[in-house]
C-alpha cells in the first residue's frame, strides 16, 4: 500500500539498509554543511554614502575629524597685483611673513623704497664728475672706453666715485663716496684693473698729463651719450632688466647674454604686445581685448621657446601681466596665469599664483576655462618638478585646485591623459621617502596630503586610471601614511574613500592584502576612530571586499592580534548607540523632515550591513567559522540583531543582499547545539519561512540558504511540532512541496518579465542549489511529522 502525505503526492517508502552503510537518500549534518560553505556566495553591498555638496573648501569645515586644532591654510581670501613682487629671483629682504590669506603681501618679499635723499656734493667732486661723468652701462652697439684709457685715469690720484649699477642702485640709497685708502683694490675691479699700470713706469707727471688730454675729449663725447644712457638705465631698472641679464637666485647669480636674434624678436614679435597690455577701463570689451593679447603672448613666447625661469626680459613681461589680476575678469586672470605659471615663477610669487589658480576653481562655472587655456598640463607639470619641502603652501593651493577640478568628469580625463596620476604618484613617494628620512617638519605635510589624497579619491573613480594606481604603487604608498598619520581623521577618511573604490578591483584587493600592516593599520584605525562611523563604515567595506573572495585573506585578518576583540567592540558600541537612538526618535512625534544626508538610525543600519557581511565571510573558511560560533560574545550579538530589531527591519525592507548576509552568519551558527534553542525563541522560524515566501522564486539560492539553516538546527530532530512548532510545520510543509514542482521553476514569478533565457538560468539555480537541500528538508519533517506526542522518559 502506497501512502500519501498531506498534498496528496505518492509518498515512497524509503529503502533500507545496513546501519553502518551511508544512507543515499539522505544527508549527514557534515554534507549539509559542506554544500553550504560551497554555495555561499559573496555578498556585494552597496559603497558607504558620501552626499554631494555644491561647495568647494579646501579643507573640511570644523578643522580636523580627529577632534584636534590644526594650523591649515585658508579656503578664502583676497588678491590682486600688489601680492607678486616684481622679480621672484631676488632674495627676500626679510625672512618674517603674515599669516597667508592676510590680504596684504608677505613683508619678507617686499621690495625696500628708496630714501628721498639728495647726496650734497662737494665742489671738487663736482669738478671732478663734471670732467669724468659716473660710468654707464652702454647702450647696445655703444664702445666701451679702452683698457689704456682706464689706466689713465689711475693717474690723477683724484677720489673718483664709484657708482653702483642699475640693479644695485634700485636697492641701495645714494651716499657719499669714501675715499678709498692708498694701494688698495675695489671689490669689483677686474682682472685688468688688478695688473700693474704701465703709465706707472713712466712716470706720474707724464702719464697724469696724457690721461687728463684723453679725459677732457672723451668727456665732451660721452656727456650727450651719458644723459641718454641715465635714461635709458632708469627705465631698464624699474622694468627689472639690464644690458648683462643677471638673474638672481637663492643660491647665487647667473648672467645670460642676450642674443641679437633674441633682442630682434622681442623688439618685433613680443614688446609691441606687451606695450599694448596696459588695459583702459573695465568694461567688457577691453577685457576681451586683453584676453586677446594674452592669448597672442602666449604663443608667441611659446613658439619661440621664450619661457620658463631663464627667458629673455622674463621680469618686465611679468611685471605687466601682474597688473591684468585687478580686473576682476576670471577668464583673464587665468590666461595671465597661465603665462606666469609658463615662466616658472618660485618662493613668494609661487604661492600667490597658486593661490590664484585655486580661487579661480572654486567656482563650477571656470572648469571649462582650465580646459581652454592649456593651464591643466602646466598645474601637472608644476607638481611634477617643485621640491614639497620647498614649496609646501603653494602646492597646497595647486592641488586644492586640482581636487575641484576632478570633480568634474570631462576635466578629470584631461588630467589622467596629462598624467596626473603619475605626478601626484611621484609626490606622493618623495613625503613617504622624506618622512622616513626625518626631514618633514610642521603641518605642511600633513595639508598637502589632504589635497593629494582628495585628489586621487576623484581619480580612483575612473577605471582606466586603476592600472596606474597599481604600476605607480600608489597602495602601498597610501598604506605608508595610514602608519605616519594615523591620528588625522581627514586625512585617514581620505585614503578610506580610495581604498572603497580600488577594492571593487580585485588585482587592487590582492595588492593591498600582500601589504604586511593592512589589516593590523585598519583595526588599529578603528580603535583611534571608534566614534568616527563615517570612517569605520568604510573601513567594514573594505574588509568585506577583501575577505569576499580569498580564503588566505580570511585568516590574515582573523590571526591579526585583538581582530574579533575590534570588530566586537565596533558591533557593541554601535548597537548601544542604535537602542538610544530608537528610543529617542519614538519621543519625537510628526514624520522626520526630508534630508539628502542619511539618518543616524540609516548610518548605523548601513554599518551593521557592513561589519555582519566581514563575519560572515570570515565564516565561510572552515576552520574559523566554527571558532565564531563558539564565540559567546559575538554570537550573542549576532542574534540579538538578527531574531531582534534589525532582523525585522531586514527582513521587511525588501533588500535580498541583507537577508543573504544574515542566512550565511545562521548557516554556521546552527552548527552549535547549545545555540540552537535561540532561533525559535526569538521566532527565527517564522521569519525564515517568510524569507522563503518572500524570495524564493526570485532567488533560489537564497531559498536554498534557509533549507539549509533549518537542516542544521533541525539536525537532532525527533518532533516537528518541538523543534519547529506546529504552525510553522504545516506552512514549511506547503512551501516545500509548493517550490519542489518541477512546474514551479519554469514560470516567472508575478510581477516579472523574464525571457526564455533567464528563466533557463533560474532552473539550473533550482535544480542546483534547492532542490538537493529542500528534498532533504521535506523528507526529514515528513518522516518526523506526527500528531503523536512522544513520550517523556521517566525521571
Amino acid at each position: 500500500m502506497i501512502s500519501t502525505s498531506k498534498g496528496g503526492r505518492p509518498k515512497k517508502k524509503p529503502v533500507e539498509r545496513p546501519f553502518y552503510e551511508k544512507q543515499t537518500d539522505k544527508e549527514t549534518s557534515s554534507d549539509i554543511i559542506n554544500q553550504a560553505r560551497v554555495s555561499l556566495r559573496s555578498v556585494v553591498t552597496e559603497r558607504p554614502f558620501t552626499p554631494q555638496t555644491n561647495e568647494r573648501r579646501l579643507f573640511p569645515r570644523g578643522g580636523s575629524a580627529s577632534g584636534k586644532t590644526t594650523e591649515r591654510p585658508p579656503s578664502a581670501f583676497s588678491l590682486d597685483s600688489a601680492h607678486f613682487v616684481g622679480s621672484d629671483s631676488r632674495p627676500n629682504s626679510g625672512s618674517s611673513r603674515p599669516p597667508s590669506g592676510s590680504g596684504r603681501p608677505p613683508s619678507g618679499s617686499a621690495r625696500l623704497l628708496p630714501l628721498n635723499h639728495v647726496p650734497k656734493i662737494s665742489p671738487s667732486q663736482a669738478e671732478i664728475l663734471e670732467v669724468s661723468p659716473p660710468k654707464l652701462p652702454k647702450p647696445p652697439g655703444e664702445r666701451q672706453l679702452s683698457a689704456k684709457t682706464k689706466s689713465r685715469l689711475k693717474l690723477l690720484n683724484s677720489e673718483v666715485p664709484i657708482l653702483p649699477q642699475p640693479l644695485e642702485r634700485r636697492n641701495s640709497s645714494p651716499t657719499t663716496p669714501t675715499k678709498s685708502p692708498a694701494g688698495s683694490r675695489r671689490v669689483h675691479s677686474g682682472p685688468k684693473e688688478r695688473t700693474k699700470n704701465f703709465y706707472e713706469e713712466r712716470g706720474e707727471g707724464e702719464g697724469a698729463e696724457q690721461a687728463t688730454r684723453v679725459l677732457s675729449a672723451e668727456g665732451r663725447i660721452n656727456q650727450s651719450r651719458s644723459q641718454r644712457s641715465n635714461s635709458c638705465s632708469s627705465a631698464r631698472s624699474e622694468s627689472g632688466y639690464s644690458s648683462d641679464r643677471t638673474t638672481r637666485s637663492g643660491s647665487g647669480s647667473r648672467k645670460e647674454k642676450e642674443s641679437p636674434k633674441e633682442s630682434l624678436f622681442w623688439n618685433t614679435n613680443i614688446h609691441p604686445i606687451v606695450e599694448q597690455l596696459v588695459p583702459q577701463s573695465k568694461d567688457v570689451a577691453e577685457i576681451d581685448r586683453m584676453c586677446e593679447l594674452c592669448d597672442q603672448l602666449f604663443i608667441a613666447l611659446l613658439d619661440a621657446n621664450m619661457l620658463g625661469k631663464t627667458a629673455v626680459r622674463r621680469s618686465q613681461t611679468l611685471k605687466t601681466v601682474y597688473k591684468l589680476i585687478d580686473l576682476g575678469s576670471a577668464t583673464l586672470s587665468l590666461k595671465a596665469a597661465r603665462i606666469v605659471l609658463a615662466f616658472e615663477v618660485t618662493g613668494s610669487n609661487l604661492i600667490t599664483l597658486c593661490k590664484l589658480i585655486f580661487k579661480i576653481s572654486k567656482n563650477k562655472d571656470n572648469d571649462a576655462l582650465f580646459q581652454e587655456n592649456k593651464i591643466l598640463e602646466l598645474m601637472v607639470k608644476l607638481i611634477a618638478t617643485t621640491d614639497h619641502q620647498k614649496a609646501s603652501e603653494a602646492l597646497v593651493y595647486c592641488i586644492g585646485a586640482l581636487k575641484f577640478l576632478t570633480g568634474n568628469n570631462t576635466v578629470l580625463k584631461d588630467l589622467a591623459d596629462y598624467g596626473c596620476t603619475e605626478a601626484l604618484a611621484r609626490l606622493l613617494i618623495n613625503i613617504n621617502t622624506a618622512i622616513m628620512d626625518g626631514s618633514h617638519t610642521g603641518q605642511g605635510v600633513p595639508n598637502l596630503l589632504l589635497q593629494v589624497t582628495g585628489t586621487l579619491r576623484n581619480l580612483a573613480d575612473k577605471s582606466a586610471t586603476r592600472a596606474t594606481f597599481i604600476s605607480c604603487q600608489i597602495i602601498a604608498e597610501l598604506c605608508k601614511v595610514i602608519d605616519a598619520f594615523p591620528t588625522d581623521g581627514d586625512l585617514m577618511f581620505n585614503i578610506s574613500r580610495i581604498f572603497s573604490k580600488l577594492t571593487l578591483n580585485q588585482e587592487c584587493c590582492t595588492i593591498l592584502t600582500n601589504h604586511p600592516t593592512t589589516f593590523s593599520s585598519f583595526l588599529m584605525l578603528m580603535n583611534k576612530h571608534l566614534t568616527n562611523i563615517e570612517l569605520i563604515v568604510r573601513l567594514c567595506f573594505i574588509m568585506g571586499n577583501l575577505t569576499a573572495r580569498n580564503d588566505d585573506c580570511r585568516y590574515c585578518l582573523f590571526s591579526t592580534e585583538n581582530a574579533m576583540e575590534t570588530l566586537l567592540s565596533v558591533f557593541r558600541t554601535y548597537f548601544e548607540l542604535d537602542i538610544v537612538n530608537q528610543r529617542s526618535e519614538e519621543k519625537v512625534k510628526g514624520s522626520p523632515k526630508k534630508s539628502t544626508e542619511m539618518t543616524k538610525g540609516q548610518k548605523y543600519e548601513d554599518l551593521f550591513i557592513k561589519l555582519i557581511r566581514v563575519i560572515a565571510n570570515l565564516s565561510i573558511n572552515q576552520d574559523i567559522g566554527p571558532l565564531i560560533a563558539s564565540n559567546p560574545n559575538c554570537v550573542d550579538l549576532l542574534l540579538q540583531i538578527l531574531v531582534d530589531e534589525l532582523m525585522v527591519t531586514l527582513l521587511d525592507s525588501g533588500n535580498r543582499e541583507i537577508v543573504y548576509t544574515a542566512c550565511g552568519v545562521l548557516i554556521n551558527l546552527m552548527t552549535d547545539s547549545v545555540r540552537r534553542p535561540i532561533l525559535k525563541s526569538e521566532g527565527g522560524i517564522r521569519k525564515l519561512i517568510d524569507v522563503s515566501h518572500d524570495f524564493g522564486r526570485h532567488d533560489w539560492q537564497l531559498a536554498g540558504m534557509v533549507c539549509m539553516i533549518l537542516c542544521n538546527y533541525s539536525e537532532k530532530i525527533t518532533c516537528c511540532a518541538e523543534c519547529f512548532g506546529e504552525e510553522e510545520t504545516v506552512d514549511l510543509i506547503e512551501l516545500l512541496e509548493d517550490y519542489l514542482d518541477e512546474e514551479t521553476p519554469q514560470e516567472a514569478p508575478d510581477g516579472t518579465d523574464w525571457d526564455a533565457d533567464t528563466i533557463e538560468v533560474m532552473k539550473s539555480y533550482w535544480r542546483t542549489e534547492f532542490y538537493p537541500v529542500a528534498t532533504q528538508l521535506l523528507n526529514r519533517i515528513e518522516n518526523h511529522n506526527s500528531d503523536l506526542v512522544p513520550l517523556v522518559a521517566p525521571s
